[in-house]
């Protein structure tokens, strides 16, 4: 039987006993199977890829080899690339708003703005009423649409009276208005009420076209003359009143001279003192022009197709008013949904 002594009391002890018997001092079997203390020294860092390197420990026969605490330190965290973009939350967005707060009302007010000047316009459409070539169009108009030959938003390319850029049609205090922009053949408006007449302005009755002069203007046909200087037979009517009616032909030359021998002249189909009995859009007796405390006022006596006069820069337009543009007859009409020129290229 194996004896072992105390290293403390120095007394044998028989047999295999892991504390001494006499004063409990632990013995040399019970050391070998205790393990050393670990070392308060801090582990140095190892990377991960590289394997910790392992000190060599001198083993003992007759004794086991002390426990050594091992410690691995874990890579570092690294996202990997699909999870570089990290999806913000629901709940996180509103915080992430509100550091741009003041750019967001801003953007806000100016939407608002735009929209409340949106309901305040209440948009109006142009109806094509007439065309020699076309047939009913309906055009919503909004801010800004132009009319022309070769440019706008509302384009009457075979109409050869209509100017490549004929006519602006704009929004201003919630009220519709037309602008001619130095078109040459101009804007005619359809007239409701009496109007003052101002000389060498135009204004078109049926499918005459008459100008207001101060002094008869010569007619673009040469006058007829012999040689012997015999003077051509015709009426002379004296004018005392000092105006003219001219009728101008297509092309921008003058025709009839219609001097005002009376205070008035009418003018229709047929009956009255200037008759185009072949225009299919005059009525019998259509308007007069007439001398009224020395201003010349033309008047629509209930045509059918009426009368229309030159748009001097811009016009205020109101619902049921008729434009005429070239040979266009058109007409403003309140909108309607799913309006949409058919003309327009």
């Amino acid at each position: 039987m194996s004896t072992q002594t105390c290293p403390q009391c120095q007394a044998e002890i028989v047999g295999r006993f892991h504390f001494c018997l006499e004063c409990g001092a632990p013995l040399e079997l019970a050391k070998s199977l205790t393990p050393p203390p670990i070392a308060s020294t801090p582990i140095p860092h190892v990377p991960a890829s590289v394997p910790p390197k392992q000190e060599s420990i001198p083993v003992n026969a007759h004794e086991p080899a002390p426990y050594v605490a091992s410690e691995v330190t874990p890579p570092p965290f690294h996202l990997d690339d699909e999870d570089d973009e990290v999806e913000v939350s629901s709940n996180e967005q509103p915080a992430l708003e509100a550091l741009n707060i003041d750019q967001l009302l801003e953007s806000k007010e100016k939407e608002e703005r735009a929209a409340l000047h949106k309901e305040n316009i209440s948009y109006l459409d142009l109806v094509l009423i007439r065309s020699p070539d076309l047939d009913s169009v309906r055009f919503i108009v909004k801010d800004h649409s132009i009319i022309g030959r070769e440019e706008g938003h509302l384009i009457f390319k075979d109409d050869p009276y209509i100017s490549p850029v004929h006519a602006t049609l704009f929004y201003k205090n919630g009220s519709l208005f037309i602008r001619d922009e130095n078109s040459y053949n101009g804007v005619y408006l359809r007239l409701y009420e009496p109007k003052e007449l101002a000389i060498g302005e135009n204004f078109i009755a049926g499918e005459q076209m008459f100008s207001l002069e101060s002094e008869p203007q010569p007619m673009s046909i040469p006058a007829m003359q012999s040689d012997s200087n015999t003077k051509f037979f015709a009426n002379s009517a004296k004018n005392t009143l000092g105006y003219y009616l001219t009728q101008k032909l297509d092309g921008g030359q003058h025709g009839a001279v219609y001097p005002f021998t009376e205070t008035s002249i009418t003018i229709g189909r047929q009956g009255c003192d200037v008759n185009a009995p072949l225009d299919r859009f005059m009525s019998s007796r259509h308007c007069h022009v007439s001398l009224i405390n020395d201003q010349v006022i033309l008047t629509d006596t209930g045509s059918k197709n009426g009368t229309f006069v030159k748009v001097q820069g811009e016009h205020q337009l109101n619902e049921g008013d008729y434009i005429l543009i070239g040979k266009q007859l058109l007409q403003v009409q309140p909108h309607q949904s799913g309006s949409r020129s058919k003309v327009s290229i």
